[in-house]
């Protein structure tokens, strides 16, 4: 609970390889962002946090869910 109360994953406004430029957003650690894109080390997000749109490292990901974005429900594409 600690956690998910004092911090909060950066995303940038470019990818890593570009050297990630400002901060513009935030994403709560364990959430569920809609993936908008993907490159070889980041990628591409939306937060339901604070609905800002940037870059966040691969390895910061522990895995992704392939989810209909409006019901939520498990799809394969």
């Amino acid at each position: 609970m600690w956690v998910l109360q004092n911090v909060k994953i950066n995303l940038w406004e470019k990818t890593t390889p570009q050297e990630k430029g400002k901060v513009v957003g935030k994403l709560l650690p364990g959430s569920r962002a809609l993936i908008i894109e993907k490159d070889s080390e980041d990628y591409k997000v939306k937060s339901p946090y604070d609905k800002s749109i940037g870059w966040v490292n691969v390895v910061q990901v522990k895995r992704t869910l392939l989810q209909d974005t409006e019901t939520r429900k498990p799809c394969t594409k």
